[in-house]
């Protein structure tokens, strides 16, 4: 048994070189169902390319979400006495349980190798598949490649012949998701096919595409809400552990003879209602979150949330004051004009008139013309706002004008506002901070992954406001210039309450470090956080940087990872770690630090006595570094986390870790834990060459730091000399 999670589990069967027997048992009304299959024994990342897409050789996280709906009564109606096809089957697991319900079958893939193992799972499963002794073709399997270029001839797969078409994690790129439609498309027959496609969302960008996809091919769908058909158990997890992404969905995909205009329509059988959950503020008040999704915006939404309890009374018989509201539209759903309207009215009238504190929108792509019902409705729903989060939601210059003019000039409370992952650029950044100026309670302003350059951070430097805590403008295009603005503005002392900075993934350039050199010990005395990592800092921007840091007294984290820094850096920074008396965390991962380096850190950091984190994964620290490391770990008490991953470290490296474990070990005299000056400690060697004596010299000295039982202080992390990979893939 490889995986275990009624009423759905996998069985190992057998095993070889590269390929696993399983079953794929589920559980049906209290009947067993049981699907044979060969798998890959591992996860083919190595072969796997562009050109030549193995992945079909595992299962992967939508599959037991199909599976689910055709064991369904719905599922089960539909594929009864159908014509059915299975696009990018893979092992096939969905389309064998279909086999055994409808009148014909096609398993298709477009790996030759996938199609062989797909022959050899209809064999194992043949028995179990009525139609197969009803007529010799009734099952088969072919290769397909997608795209409307690519039609299987006419007497292979007769184009619209299908009644029902399956996919399931079939859509994983942009390009896929119109050439999967464009395929199924010319598959499902006229006019009543459907294609039943389970989606897992893994990036906006894919999300997006298979939204536009599915308008663009001229589609209409129909949500099937999983709890319709998923077992509670699944609905909260899989058989491998992993919960199910937000926006796991289960699409049906029928042709429409006239274009939708606000996009593909989404039609529930059984609308979901709308849900709350409650806490308490801070404050100790009674707070109410409202979580919604696309299909709850509609007129309708006043009574939902009533229907939902939205009305109710906290212990002292008074009405909850504040509603926290979430729209949450991941996967390829996006809230319309329409609904925008529907929930800008929903939010002028009771019972959310008056109430709202927070809102919070993930993905919902509103667009110029959505925000320009949202934003007006935010602003005068009653009290002012506090939190305004809208991450992914393709908020350009447009936008941003239509925020910034109607919401932020106008809403003094704000406390919080998030807008990353938007394709602000200097325009909208500039919009936006038209706005922010009038924002003066502002503490917390997040705008990373938002295409912001130079001219856009100077506008966002004059604007920040003087209560500002926390400053997150990470990914961006940001140079030298924008950072000197920012760094202006941070030396007139515009933000001096400012504790977390974030300006990681801007090439910032060693005159970078110069300009925060100046900046932080005068405009930020109060800064704990500190993050810039990829900034291209190098040694030069480094240096110049680390006296700095030392003045920052309240400094506790401090990445400076892949900046191309070597040992001149690390050793400018070791002279200051003795100051840095509050430095709980330093990362200085994937840079050019080699064994002098390390020991240059090494020297300092036992004078460090607040750090417990390490990061140095991806240097060139070789057994030089790895010793110089081991050779004063005992004397840093405070360390709970040593990154040592990636760094060339063989033998010699290892059992210089060893020694200073065993040391420690003989030195205990056999009292548990007695003389181990770590409460935990984890060190990282993954991705090292470390050979079988060495490994066992450091499991054997981590297993000797034992409380009792197996509760051990040293842990040891080493890349397993065997993968077996049992799950699914994510």
């Amino acid at each position: 048994r490889i995986g275990l999670l009624s009423p759905f589990h996998l069985r190992q069967m057998s095993s070889a070189a590269s390929l696993v027997g399983a079953e794929y048992v589920f559980n049906r009304e209290g009947e067993t169902v049981v699907v044979r299959a060969e798998r890959a024994a591992v996860f083919p990342e190595e072969t796997s390319t562009a050109l030549r897409d193995e992945t079909g050789h595992v299962a992967w996280q939508a599959m037991p979400v199909l599976c689910h709906f055709i064991l369904s009564s719905k599922g089960q109606r539909m594929l009864k006495f159908a014509k059915v096809l299975e696009l990018g089957a893979g092992i096939g697991v969905p389309g064998l349980l279909a086999g055994r319900v409808c009148e014909e079958l096609v398993l298709t893939d477009s790996n030759a190798a996938v199609v062989e193992q797909l022959r050899r799972n209809v064999e194992l499963n043949r028995a179990e598949m009525p139609c197969c002794s009803s007529a010799p073709d009734a099952v088969r399997v072919v290769h397909v490649a997608w795209g409307i270029d690519s039609f299987p001839p006419e007497h292979v797969v007769p184009r619209s012949s299908v009644d029902v078409v399956l996919g399931s994690d079939v859509v994983y790129s942009s390009a896929s998701a119109r050439a999967f439609l464009d395929t199924a498309l010319g598959m499902m027959a006229e006019p009543d096919g459907v294609t039943v496609l389970a989606y897992i969302p893994r990036w906006p960008a894919v999300d997006r595409a298979l939204h536009d996809a599915i308008r663009d091919v001229h589609l209409t769908v129909e949500v099937v809400p999983l709890s319709s058909f998923l077992p509670e158990g699944d609905l909260n997890g899989m058989p491998d552990g992993h919960k199910l992404p937000n926006g796991t969905c289960l699409l049906l995909l029928r042709r429409i003879p006239d274009r939708c205009a606000e996009g593909p329509s989404k039609l529930l059988t059984t609308a979901p209602q709308c849900r709350f959950t409650t806490r308490k503020a801070a404050s100790g008040e009674d707070l109410l979150e409202l979580h919604l999704r696309p299909e709850h915006l509609n007129d309708d939404l006043p009574e939902s949330c009533r229907r939902a309890g939205l009305e109710m009374y906290d212990s002292n018989n008074n009405a909850l004051a504040k509603v926290l509201i979430e729209v949450d539209a991941m996967g390829p759903f996006a809230v319309t004009p329409r609904q925008a309207e529907a929930l800008s009215r929903a939010l002028l009238a009771p019972p959310l008139y008056g109430r709202v504190s927070e809102c919070r929108l993930k993905e919902c792509w509103l667009g110029e013309q959505g925000w320009s019902h949202l934003a007006p409705a935010l602003l005068g729903c009653g009290p002012p706002l506090s939190l305004l989060h809208a991450t992914g939601d393709e908020i350009g210059h447009a936008a941003a004008t239509q925020i910034g003019r109607a919401f932020l000039e106008r809403c003094s409370g704000l406390t919080h506002l998030c807008l990353s992952h938007n394709p602000l650029g200097d325009l909208g950044a500039i919009a936006l901070a038209l706005g922010l100026a009038s924002c003066s309670m502002l503490a917390w302003l997040s705008l990373s992954h938002c295409n912001i350059g130079d001219l856009g951070a100077a506008a966002v430097a004059r604007a920040l406001p003087p209560l500002l805590q926390r400053l997150e403008l990470a990914s961006n295009a940001i140079g030298t210039f924008g950072l000197a603005d920012i760094a202006a503005a941070l030396r007139l002392a515009k933000s001096p309450l400012l504790i977390h900075l974030d300006l990681s993934g801007n090439e910032l350039g060693p005159a970078g470090g110069a300009e925060l050199a100046e900046a932080l010990p005068v405009g930020a005395p109060l800064l704990g956080y500190l993050d810039l990592r990829g900034c291209l800092l190098a040694d030069p921007g480094v240096t110049w940087l680390s006296p700095s840091l030392a003045l920052c007294k309240n400094l506790s984290v401090l990445h400076l990872g892949s900046n191309g820094a070597g040992d001149a850096a690390a050793a400018a920074l070791a002279a200051v770690l003795p100051d840095c008396c509050h430095l709980k965390q330093l990362g200085l991962a994937m840079n050019l630090i080699s064994g002098d380096g390390a020991w240059a850190l090494a020297e300092e950091m036992v004078r460090c006595s607040s750090l417990t984190s390490l990061d140095l994964k991806g240097n060139g620290l070789g057994d030089e570094g790895a010793t110089a490391i081991a050779d004063i770990l005992a004397e840093v008490p405070t360390l709970e986390v040593v990154n040592l991953s990636n760094n060339e470290i063989s033998e010699e490296g290892a059992l210089a870790l060893a020694q200073c474990f065993e040391k420690l070990i003989t030195k205990n005299m056999g009292v548990c834990g007695a003389e181990f000056p770590w409460a935990r400690l984890t060190v990282d060697l993954v991705g090292n060459p470390i050979l079988e004596n060495a490994r066992d010299r450091l499991k054997k000295a981590a297993r000797g730091s034992h409380q009792g039982g197996d509760n051990c202080i040293v842990q040891i992390k080493l890349s397993p000399l065997k993968v077996h990979e049992t799950g699914f893939g994510r």
